[in-house]
């Protein structure tokens, strides 16, 4: 089904390989914060705790918002009505105002 490789060298991988170089870390104070990871989504942690039922409920309700962008986009809605469908699913399913 496949062809096999008469040499079997990736040509990709050899290529990376002869111009590869070490690259130095230096120690970095950050490194020491309470979050001691390069890729960070948040400058301090966050002060409050959810637990897997509520990480699903938002999850379910983020799908049911989704669930109506994708069906007022297929229905052809005008624009108003896009719009007026969306902000309905969001403040039923998504409410952000305190």
């Amino acid at each position: 089904m496949f062809k096999s490789r008469k040499n079997g060298v990736n040509r990709f991988a050899a290529a990376t390989a002869t111009h590869r170089q070490r690259i130095q870390v230096e120690h970095n104070s950050v490194l020491d914060s309470e979050y001691p990871f390069r890729l960070n989504f948040y400058n301090k942690p966050p002060a409050m705790d959810i637990t897997i039922e509520e990480f699903e409920l938002f999850a379910l309700d983020r799908l049911q918002v989704l669930k109506v962008v994708e069906m007022a986009k297929i229905r052809n809605r005008s624009d108003e009505d896009y719009k007026k469908d969306i902000q309905h699913a969001l403040d039923t399913y998504l409410p952000m105002k305190s």
